[in-house]
């Protein structure tokens, strides 16, 4: 048996294996869910159970890749609305966990800037700051003191995400209608309503001339004139007397209403048998990327784009919004188009369920290449973002392009949680049995004291973070922890509060803070040694 445990590959799927059982322990309704995977490994690493290094780096690389495959789009839009507050508490936790580090370590004479660099990347649980430091300072100070805090600051971020919830007595239920309500606000619900038409001065002019959808916002789905219901086209023409059903925002049918006239109820609004809608999924990448306008499907199918959803959300629709691969379109239709403007489409649901590899490996390739540039910003400053901080960036920035080429940069829903989970459960084995091993490092005095150190930079820091994102920034319970994890650049927090809610908000606020953090933890060591020479 223990020639087994000297095989990586055996130790590493017995470590998931019974790390998953014990996850799915529940006393009173408290869980460690796949938390309990890195307890398990780090119990069998100080038994001496070994999973190699390259585990752990091939687990955070799959991990990182679909976090930012999928929020990339949302983070890069976050900067343009409302991403101060994440990189603002960003800068809080981390900024107060350099001041922490330095109070203390100065208290009981850690001085040393080896101590420094290792009691602080050691409290925040940084492997990336763990690194950037060693590259500066050659001290065996700050690979010992960060060793002997990591176990207990994994811990206390475990306990801290798990027990936070309960200690600010969240109702996740209703911090779920409260975070689904803001999602709503960014993405306003879409509702459809029936106008008659009043205004003599549109009377006999073409849906085109009126330029419809760029002065209200909302799209005609259909019209009923001389008691006809019709999908329209561009071309067609708005009288006095027709009504007719727009689609779109509360907001843009209040100005549908100025333009059109009063709303009317309980009108017969069904198509004609020549006329259909339907919901078309969109495969073709060469309609991926493209503008609304640019496929022009009125000009060319006589269609109508009435809605769009994306990731299960509608979105306002405008001629300037760029179509993704798997995009949902509502179109409407006459009979006669319906086959090519499906086809022109794509539709194609077996190829969004396929995944395809190489978008995958490619990202992953350039990632790496990424993070081993060096950056040189001054003679004794020089940034490197390591292959985790590559692959997050080269992941975002695919994924807000959405297309090169041929290659599509995205992954379905369903192929990005099962490679999240396997990449997590991969890493969370690997760095457990590593820190397992360094835990009959803290039974002398000196490692006693740097542990105590460690623990309160470890804890402080998500506390000040957390009081001053809830009381001060006044932002909501989800979202800050989205924060606070990203921060940390903490999976285990992530995972922890991403089993108790599907909010797509605490993703985007993760993968906001997330390459901030990674780049401070990068930059501060080098900051630190500058000013300590």
């Amino acid at each position: 048996m223990d020639e087994l445990f000297t095989q990586g590959l055996f130790a590493l799927f017995f470590v998931i294996s019974v790390g998953l059982i014990l996850g799915r322990l529940k006393i009173k309704g408290f869980s460690l869910d796949v938390s309990g995977v890195i307890f398990i490994a780090m119990f069998l690493g100080y038994l001496g159970v070994e999973i190699p290094q390259m585990f752990q780096n091939f687990g955070i690389l799959l991990f990182i890749f679909t976090i930012g495959i999928q929020s990339g789009p949302g983070f890069f839009n976050s900067f343009v609305s409302d991403g101060k507050k994440p990189i603002l508490l960003t800068l809080v936790l981390i900024g107060s966990g350099v001041v922490l580090t330095l109070i203390f370590c100065a208290i009981f004479d850690l001085g040393d800037i080896g101590s420094i660099l290792g009691v602080f990347n050691g409290g925040m649980a940084s492997s990336i700051g763990l690194a950037a430091s060693i590259d500066v300072v050659s001290s065996p100070k700050i690979s010992l003191d960060y060793s002997v805090i990591y176990p207990f600051s994994i811990i206390i971020t475990i306990l801290f995400f798990q027990l936070l919830p309960l200690f600010s007595k969240i109702d996740f239920s209703k911090e779920n209608e409260l975070d689904a309500e803001d999602v709503r606000k960014k993405n306003p619900l879409i509702v459809r309503k029936d106008y008659l038409v009043e205004n003599k001065n549109i009377d006999g002019k073409s849906i085109k001339d009126l330029n419809f959808r760029t002065s209200t916002g909302a799209t005609i789905s259909r019209i009923k004139h001389d008691g006809e219901v019709i999908n329209p086209s561009l071309g067609t023409t708005v009288c006095l007397g027709d009504v007719l059903r727009v689609v779109g925002t509360e907001d843009s049918m209040k100005r549908a209403s100025l333009l059109l006239g009063k709303p009317v109820e309980n009108e017969n609004m069904d198509l004609e048998s020549q006329y259909e809608n339907l919901w078309l999924l969109v495969t073709n990448k060469r309609v991926v990327g493209k503008t609304l306008e640019e496929i022009n499907l009125s000009g060319i199918f006589n269609s109508n784009v009435i809605r769009l959803q994306r990731g299960g959300t509608d979105l306002s629709i405008s001629g300037k919004i760029k179509i993704r691969y798997g995009d949902k379109l509502y179109v409407a239709t006459d009979i006669s188009h319906a086959e090519a403007v499906t086809e022109f489409l794509g539709n194609n649901i077996k190829q969004v369920a396929d995944t395809d590899f190489l978008p995958i490996t490619l990202g992953i390739i350039i990632g790496i290449f990424i993070g081993s540039l060096t950056i040189p910003i001054h003679e004794s400053f020089q940034l490197k973002l390591g292959i985790g901080g590559g692959v997050l960036i080269s992941s975002l920035v695919l994924s807000y392009i959405g297309k090169t080429g041929p290659i599509i940069w995205t992954m379905n829903s369903v192929s990005n949680n099962l490679f999240r989970q396997l990449g997590l459960l991969i890493f969370l084995a690997a760095v457990g049995t590593e820190a397992g091993t360094h835990l009959s490092d803290v039974l002398n005095v000196h490692s006693l004291v740097v542990v105590g150190i460690g623990c309160l930079v470890s804890i402080l820091p998500m506390i000040i973070s957390y009081f001053v994102g809830r009381y001060v920034f006044k932002v909501s319970f989800i979202p800050l922890v989205g924060i606070i994890a990203g921060a940390l650049n903490s999976t285990l927090g992530l995972t922890i509060i991403g089993v108790k809610t599907k909010s797509p908000n605490l993703q985007a606020n993760y993968a906001t803070a997330y390459p901030f953090a990674l780049v401070l933890m990068i930059i501060i060591p080098q900051i630190l040694v500058f000013f300590f020479k």
